[in-house]
């Protein structure tokens, strides 16, 4: 429900929206939905929230990637890894900075 409501109703002035959508897919484990609404989220200027939503979207990705596909994987890890540090970059000193931390902390185990 939360979802449809958010698809009809995202309105382009407010690119948070974007992320919220981009979060309840997150939720629900749809990643690639995930990662396209925080991206329209970044073009449109919801910066640093949406490169660290972004960035965890592309880690949840990356987690249910197939063993087999490491080198894929470890793509998806490199490429929340790049969010994550332009989310930290956009606003030192915040949670933002932290959380990004976290989540570098993370995307670092998953590549060893």
């Amino acid at each position: 429900m939360w979802e449809d409501i958010l698809k009809k109703k995202v309105d382009p002035e407010y690119p948070t929206q974007y992320i919220l959508l981009g979060q309840t897919y997150f939720l629900k484990g749809q990643y690639d939905k995930a990662i396209r609404a925080c991206q329209k989220a970044v073009r449109k200027n919801a910066v640093p929230q949406g490169e660290l939503f972004l960035a965890n979207s592309w880690l949840g990705k990356a987690s249910i990637c197939d063993n087999e596909d490491q080198e894929i994987k470890n793509r998806y890890i490199r490429t929340a890894m790049r969010h994550y540090r332009k989310a930290a970059s956009l606003s030192p000193h915040s949670v933002i900075c932290e959380t990004s931390e976290r989540g570098l902390d993370r995307a670092v185990k998953m590549l060893q």
